[in-house]
């Protein structure tokens, strides 16, 4: 059982339809989920990352980039996974959507940034 999909997923599909207010508090429970159990949560966000029916990973990095102090790692993991992912992959280019969360830490200036950018 993924508990993140089940508190989250109606949310997630009609995340463009909310009000900036709504999207905002949406984006503050993804965050505060996160931060309550990491290990879960990434255990949970591994299941469903390139999930075409959810489709939560632009959400989920968004959320995670108001805390990017505790979560950069995830963005360099994230990222390896992709590019391993369109490696094995009929179609790589299915996985190029994917590189659009990267947009979220484009101002934060950790060294986490430097990993992605190597």
């Amino acid at each position: 059982m993924n508990y993140f999909v089940d508190r989250f997923k109606n949310r997630i599909e009609s995340f463009s339809d909310k009000d900036k207010g709504e999207r905002k508090r949406i984006l503050n429970e993804i965050l505060l989920y996160a931060n309550a159990n990491k290990h879960t949560f990434k255990n949970e966000i591994d299941q469903i990352k390139f999930d075409k029916d959810v489709m939560a990973l632009p959400i989920i990095s968004e959320a995670l980039s108001a805390d990017t102090e505790t979560w950069g790692q995830f963005y360099v993991d994230l990222l390896d996974d992709i590019l391993r992912a369109a490696k094995r992959a009929d179609d790589p280019n299915d996985f190029l959507e994917h590189l659009e969360v990267f947009s979220y830490i484009e101002d934060d200036n950790r060294p986490f940034v430097q990993q992605i950018v190597d």
